[in-house]
């Protein structure tokens, strides 16, 4: 998990979060350029994880990392 104590936003506006380009800030208060979230979740999607987002409109947001367990990880390590 990690946090942020940014603006936040509201729960319906997850989806919009994890689009290129897209900002939920419009008005420029927010610094960025909208790609790094989209970067994160596509690379979590490569490796079979994901991501979720617990916000509240200015109190910040949570970020929730899953990895998918690799049984097979001391087998690989020990090559």
């Amino acid at each position: 998990h990690f946090s942020d104590n940014g603006v936040g936003f509201k729960q319906d506006l997850v989806p919009l979060v994890f689009r290129m380009f897209h900002r939920l800030s419009p008005n420029g208060k927010v610094e960025g350029q909208g790609v790094g979230l989209t970067i994160v979740k596509r690379l979590l999607s490569r490796m079979h994880g994901e991501i979720k987002v617990q916000s509240e409109e200015g109190s910040g947001a949570t970020f929730t990392v899953i990895l998918p367990m690799r049984p097979d990880i001391d087998k690989l390590s020990a090559e």
